[in-house]
Formats: C-alpha cells, structure tokens, sequence
C-alpha cells in the first residue's frame, strides 16, 4: 500500500516540515507541538485488513469491522517530528502511535487520493493507510 503513495507538501495543520524522508523520526527537544486540542480533526483509515482510526479535541478511537465500537484512547497532542505528526497516547487496552505524512496516497479500493499517507501502531500490530483532516 505504500508503494502507491506518491510525495506532496507538508500538512497545512502541522507547518512546514522536512520533505524527502519517509523513515521514522526520533523526537527531540527542537521539535515542535501543534495546538491543543488538535483541530481540526484526523480520519485515517486503511484496507486489508479494514481499519479505522478518529482523532479529535476528545481523544482517538480505532474501530474495525469486527470491532466497531473501537478501542478509545485519551486526547493527545500533536507532535511535528521530521516529516511527520503524530500523535501519542494510552487507552485502557494499551498504547498506540498515529503518523501522518503530507504525501499523496491511494487506499487501494477507490480512485479517491488522500492528501497524507498514514501509520497507526497499537502494542506490536502495525497499520499502514491514508488520511484526510476532517
């Protein structure tokens, strides 16, 4: 599914970021933060398998088809590291990890081209999709 992200500009929400890296960031005392709450809001989503993940002023919530009630994490502020934003948090079930990159990106299932392409982590399973700001 990555393969079929291409590159863009940065995400108009999170600044100007670095272009060119598609590794992930370490984060350090010269990163920056955006707003808090984040507004406005992020759906990523990704196929095979479905998933689903909502970020607002609330907090994040992962839902699949299985399990469309989700998984709840408390709210987070957004992290600018790199190339990326991303977003941090613990929920009841555990830990997760969100990651946006301004990169074109395809879900493989429709002609829609998302403006950022898209990583969630929850414990050790990790998923790769798109993302939009809603």
């Amino acid at each position: 599914m990555a393969a079929a992200c291409g590159r863009a500009s940065p995400p108009a929400a999170a600044g100007s970021l670095a272009s060119g890296s598609t590794e992930p960031d370490i984060v350090s005392a010269t990163d920056t933060t955006a707003p808090e709450p984040v507004d406005p809001s992020f759906r990523l989503v990704g196929t095979e398998p479905f998933w689903a993940l909502h970020i607002d002023a609330t907090g994040m919530r992962f839902t699949t088809p299985e399990d469309t009630a989700g998984l709840r994490f408390d709210a987070a502020r957004a992290v600018m590291v790199g190339d990326s934003l991303r977003w941090n948090s613990i929920g009841d079930r555990g830990t997760i990890e969100a990651v946006i990159t301004r990169t074109s990106c395809s879900d493989g299932m429709s002609d829609k081209q998302w403006p950022y392409r898209a990583r969630v982590e929850i414990g050790e399973t990790k998923y790769e999709g798109c993302a939009e700001q809603r």
